[in-house]
């Protein structure tokens, strides 16, 4: 592990010189083979459901996004989608969908969550699965692991409370936020997080305080990728930003992170 200051983050992330960029990745490349090697993992994701209770003013699932086409798979069909990636070879899949944390659906998750496990262990190897469903309460976090789920991805999408306020709706709480991520943790999940890249009114201070956060909460998993604007949202209209190039911000931060934790597992689909 290598230490950086918050001034050398912040220099790295805003130089304008090919030869830091370059050097950046060639130095992330080399950390990744010393720590990790060459292997890449695939993990099936199966996105079962696009239903939301949350109001996030950046994501297009948001709940008063009434321009949106709903949908929620069958159990029968999240079931047979994970036997088919099981069965081309996948040992993993994620599970993901938009946040409702009624006990109907946590107990349909689990039954999902607890049959893909069965039929996966009466073959030669047991299916990972990883859930990706947003804020929930301590005892649904449990049931979901009884049931059979190891890793949870829950983004905190930024480590700064003011800006973290901004991009959310008034009922949603930073502190509930990292209340979930520890939780996750007591449990004993592998806990995935990760921020947005280039939203409005970020700034290089901010992303350097997210790779602050990350080390610090010794994350297990990182997903991380550029501000994208959804048309049907109200951060779309905000245009002033910090930073210009979300992209190669996304991957300095990228490399920042490897540099910094050598051995986390960053996952290369998240936007």
């Amino acid at each position: 592990m290598i230490s950086l200051s918050i001034p050398q983050i912040v220099e790295y992330l805003k130089s304008e010189d090919p030869e830091v960029h370059g050097f950046l990745l060639e130095k992330a490349d080399s950390c990744r083979l010393k720590n990790r090697g060459r292997a890449v993992y695939f993990r099936g994701l199966i996105e079962y459901s696009n239903v939301c209770s949350q109001n996030c003013y950046y994501c297009g699932l948001r709940r008063d996004n009434r321009l949106i086409k709903r949908y929620h798979l069958k159990r029968e069909e999240i079931i047979n989608l994970a036997m088919q990636a099981y069965n081309d070879g996948y040992q993993s899949i994620c599970l993901q969908a938009g946040q409702v944390s009624s006990s109907q659906e946590i107990d349909f998750v689990a039954d999902v969550v607890a049959t893909i496990k069965k039929l996966s262990e009466s073959k030669e190897q047991s299916l990972g699965i990883t859930l990706s469903l947003g804020e929930l309460s301590y005892q649904q976090y449990q049931h979901l692991w009884d049931a059979g789920a190891h890793r949870y991805l829950l983004r905190i999408e930024t480590s700064n409370p003011a800006l973290f306020k901004k991009i959310h709706a008034p009922e949603q709480s930073f502190n509930k936020r990292l209340e979930c991520l520890q939780a996750l943790r007591e449990i004993g999940y592998q806990v995935g997080t990760g921020v947005m890249i280039g939203f409005p009114g970020q700034s290089y201070e901010d992303l350097t305080r997210d790779l602050q956060f990350f080390l610090e909460k010794d994350i297990d998993m990182l997903g991380m990728g550029p501000y994208i604007p959804h048309p049907d949202t109200p951060l779309a209209d905000e245009k002033a930003r910090i930073i210009q190039d979300a992209f190669v911000t996304t991957i300095r931060m990228l490399a920042l992170a490897r540099i910094m934790m050598p051995d986390i597992n960053m996952v290369a689909s998240t936007g």
